[in-house]
């Protein structure tokens, strides 16, 4: 990058280069993190933020493009004008003037001056109208294909509610260890215990309210986690001295929690197929070197059958409860992808199944709200496994406190 560029024009460069990423690699998390590994700063955080407001209200920002132009721009303008849209509807520190001028010059500099004076031209229409409201369909900012997919299991209200709930960034909630103490009084202000009526967790949740101040003051007695996951490790109800695995574990936050219960007695096995990820589990275990951290891929099972007293399985999914954290998942959805998701579901857990004890504990979860990623493929198991029966199953749907979530106790009554 040029030292001698501003930031805006460091930012808006930055935004357009992960945009046009994301067309061919439609997953900004990992976009996102190839890119910090070369520049963690200010300006990445600053486009980051920036991308995501482009993805939570994309359909509305291309209205009121199609409001403020005779004929549709070209893909490579509207890509670009998506991100000084943005930042004028969502983005209250930045004044109007710069955000247009950053935006006339690296059109400018990027595409050619006549490209240029049609953005100036959009960019100071929309200020004029960015306050009108557009049709019902434009302020739902959903994919057409999540819709038609949420429409057939959902109601309207649901599906208008999710779409308020999901143009609001998730809070930042932290989990108080097991086992650990804190002052109240010390984080007063700084943290505010959420109170759940769907979901009692053993575990203790908070929303930080002043992160900067929270990191300071941490000191390892909090995990930052959302509370949806700890569902699944209810259910699973791990105990000391048991033989237990996490066989999707990245990051290792669940690992995290089953160390906790199991209090470093017995075996964790910590597993994901990344060589890669590993390295983030080792770091969230580091204080419990009784878990054994191994690469493991759960569509091929290398470990023994017959020895886990219990097994959880946070398999890949659509990651429809999570959209408030992975914008980009509502414009990434499509039903090819969702049926191709399921299948890998169906064989992590046909195949990890086996490796349970007769009478262990299996714990099936996704952090999709779908019921074909969920009931549909728990059912599908049972109809094919009559040795195997289900105990307890409960869906958490996105909320202010919490993302969405599933998890199903399965447990094994005889070996097939």
């Amino acid at each position: 990058m040029n030292n001698h560029t501003s930031t805006p024009d460091h930012v808006i460069e930055t935004a357009y280069t992960l945009l046009s990423q994301w067309e061919d690699t439609p997953n900004f998390d990992l976009l996102l993190n190839q890119l910090r590994q070369e520049f963690n700063d200010e300006v990445t955080d600053m486009a980051a933020t920036v991308c995501r407001n482009v993805f939570r209200f994309r359909d509305k920002i291309d209205w009121l493009i199609s409001k403020c132009s005779t004929k549709p721009p070209r893909g490579r303008i509207r890509k670009l004008l998506r991100i000084p849209i943005a930042q004028l509807l969502y983005d209250n520190q930045i004044p109007e003037a710069l955000i247009c001028d950053t935006a006339v010059r690296y059109c400018k500099k990027r595409f050619n001056k006549f490209d240029a004076g049609y953005v100036n031209k959009i960019l100071r229409s929309v200020i004029e109208k960015y306050d009108l409201e557009g049709p019902k369909n434009v302020e739902l900012n959903l994919s057409p294909p999540l819709v038609k997919q949420w429409k057939k299991h959902f109601s309207e209200e649901q599906i208008q509610a999710w779409s308020k709930l999901l143009a609001k960034p998730a809070s930042m909630t932290a989990r108080l260890k097991l086992n650990v103490e804190y002052d109240a009084e010390e984080f007063n202000g700084i943290l505010e215990e959420i109170d759940f009526e769907e979901l009692k967790p053993e575990w203790r949740f908070f929303k930080v309210k002043k992160a900067k101040e929270f990191l300071k003051k941490n000191q390892n007695r909090f995990y930052i986690q959302d509370p949806a996951p700890s569902m699944s490790l209810q259910l699973l109800s791990p105990k000391p001295g048991e033989t237990v695995a996490d066989l999707c574990a990245a990051p290792g936050g669940k690992s995290l929690l089953i160390a906790e219960k199991m209090n470093s007695e017995g075996e964790l096995y910590s597993c994901d197929v990344s060589p890669k990820r590993l390295k983030t589990i080792e770091e969230n275990l580091k204080d419990y070197p009784f878990a054994k951290i191994i690469q493991h891929d759960a569509m091929k099972p290398s470990l023994d059958k017959n020895s886990f007293d219990s097994i959880l399985l946070d398999v890949p999914c659509s990651n429809t409860g999570v959209i408030r954290r992975k914008t980009d998942v509502r414009w990434s959805f499509n039903r090819k992808k969702l049926e191709e998701v399921i299948e890998i579901q169906k064989s992590i857990l046909r195949f990890s199944s086996r490796l349970l004890k007769t009478g262990g504990r299996l714990v099936y979860s996704t952090c999709s709200i779908d019921p074909e990623e969920n009931e549909l493929v728990i059912e599908d198991f049972l109809a094919k496994n009559e040795n195997f029966e289900l105990q307890e199953k409960h869906t958490l749907y996105p909320c202010e406190h919490h993302d969405g979530a599933f998890a199903a106790l399965l447990v094994k009554k005889a070996d097939s």
